[in-house]
This record gives C-alpha cells, structure tokens and sequence, in this order.
C-alpha cells in the first residue's frame, strides 16, 4: 500500500506599507508548510509579488494566529 502525505498549505497576506502611499498595497499568496519556517524563502516571495523590493532595504515583520505569538525579523539590506 502506497501512503501519500499531502503538505498543508499556508495562506499569507501582506501589507506594504509606504510613507509616500496613504494605503497598504495588499497582496495574497500560499506557501507550503515544510518552508514557513525558511526566512530566505519567505523573502524572496515577497520580492517576487513585490517587485519594487527586490533592490530596497526593507523589514519583514508577521504575527501568528495566536494573540500573543509576534515576531519580527531585522532589516534586511538588499546588494546591488
């Protein structure tokens, strides 16, 4: 007998905020389970739905579903 595991997917929406825009430009995209836990992956996600970032400083922050479960992460400085 075969067993196939089917990875949960993960549903993230982001909010770029930007001192020049009075509105977040929100986005939405889905990540497998086995790379929430990849800073790197995440990033370059948000580079790939935010193409503007790809070349800018910038810092990823998220919370959990939970009330008291915050993250943040420290600023990321993009090469040229």
């Amino acid at each position: 007998m075969n067993s196939t595991r089917l990875n949960k997917m993960l549903n993230i929406k982001t909010f770029l905020s930007r001192p020049d825009q009075p509105t977040a430009e929100i986005r939405r995209f889905s990540i497998d389970e086995s790379v929430s836990t990849s800073y790197q992956y995440l990033e370059s996600k948000v580079k790939a739905i935010y193409p503007t970032l790809e070349q800018q400083s910038f810092k990823i922050f998220w919370k959990g579903m939970l009330p008291n479960c915050h993250s943040h992460k420290s600023k990321h400085t993009a090469t040229p």
